[in-house]
């Protein structure tokens, strides 16, 4: 069985990037965008980047969750 899954650490840092990325892709009328060498569905990045922003408020500077993005 082959891993089609990239796993990124998510920190600060990487939401920032997440973040230009995923903004992007919404005022382009994108339904999915590249992010470090995988493919991720708009909708899902929505949700992702919520999720970071509420864990990153309480940890700042913690790594906090890894996510896996489909490769392409």
């Amino acid at each position: 069985m082959t891993n089609n899954t990239t796993t990124i650490t998510v920190d600060s840092k990487t939401r920032d990037e997440l973040q230009k990325a995923y903004d992007a892709a919404v005022a382009s009328g994108s339904d999915t965008f590249m992010f470090k060498g995988g493919e991720v569905v708009v909708g899902y990045a929505k949700y992702l980047l919520e999720y970071m922003n509420n864990q990153l408020s309480f940890r700042p500077t913690t790594i906090v969750q890894t996510a896996a993005i489909k490769k392409k």
